[in-house]
């Protein structure tokens, strides 16, 4: 809207140039004609109003626009990858020793080697005493000897010439069996016998005697058994027979007793 001061304006502008116009036209020239007979006017210029200045703008305080929401820029996804291509196993180098690993390594060797070495040295030494203990003059005595000898005798006697004898067998055969078993029993009591004469322990001296008295005790047991059944006087008493056999065994157990006895002696 245009304001009162820009009508009022325009309004005297408006009159000034009605004015200009009358005095222009009622004016005569020299001659009595019109100027505006005679002379073409100028073409009075076009009524040009002034710009019409625009009302101030009510300036209002800039509003402060609130900051464009940036959006996040999208992720763009993640180009697929191929899985890597799993690598042939390398084979891996042994660690490289270091001096101190090497020189433990050596230390532990030598320890071993010698304690092998000593291992082997102290078996050696052992054997040796075994076989000097065996076999030295000095641990095994004549007596000893004749003690082991009369030993072996004595355990033929029992496991197998005594057992010979009770087996049923013709009168010629057991008389030879008996016969070879009387003089074995002989020559072994006759060894215990010249033993307890030179010993002076008094507890070996009596496992000497017991072994000597349990061999004539089988010897005399066995003599009865075979001369009862070569006479013939037991072929009608089994009862006979029986009783002998069973007085043999007993004997034959006190002699088994009295071996095992004397093997425990060292003279």
């Amino acid at each position: 809207m245009m304001t009162a001061t820009t009508v009022a304006r325009r309004a005297g502008r408006a009159s000034l140039l009605a004015v200009a116009m009358a005095t222009i036209a009622l004016g005569c020239s020299s001659d009595g004609s019109s100027p505006l007979t005679t002379a073409e006017l100028p073409a009075a210029p076009a009524e040009t109003s002034p710009p019409e200045e625009a009302p101030p703008a009510e300036t209002a305080p800039p509003e402060e626009a609130p900051p464009a929401e940036t959006a996040p820029p999208e992720e763009a996804p993640p180009a697929e990858t191929a899985p890597p291509e799993e690598a042939a196993p390398e084979e891996q180098a042994p660690p490289a020793t270091t001096p101190s690993d090497t020189d433990s390594d050596s230390s532990d060797t030598w320890l071993i080697v010698f304690l092998v070495i000593a291992v082997i040295a102290v078996i050696a030494l052992i054997g040796a005493l075994m076989s000097r203990r065996k076999g030295g003059p000095t641990t095994a005595s004549p007596e000893q000897a004749r003690l082991d000898a009369a030993l072996r005798n004595g355990r033929i006697l029992h496991d197998s010439t005594s057992l010979s004898l009770l087996q049923p067998s013709e009168a010629p055969t057991l008389q030879s069996t008996w016969n070879v078993a009387q003089r074995q029993f002989i020559e072994l009591e006759s060894q215990v016998g010249a033993l307890t004469s030179v010993v002076s322990d008094a507890a070996a001296l009596q496992v000497l005697q017991a072994l000597a008295s349990s061999s004539a005790a089988l010897r005399g047991a066995l003599e009865s058994n075979v001369n009862l059944r070569l006479s013939g006087e037991g072929a009608g008493q089994a009862g006979v027979v029986d009783a002998s056999n069973q007085t043999v065994l007993a004997r034959r157990a006190e002699f088994d007793g009295a071996l095992q006895q004397a093997g425990y002696l060292r003279l």
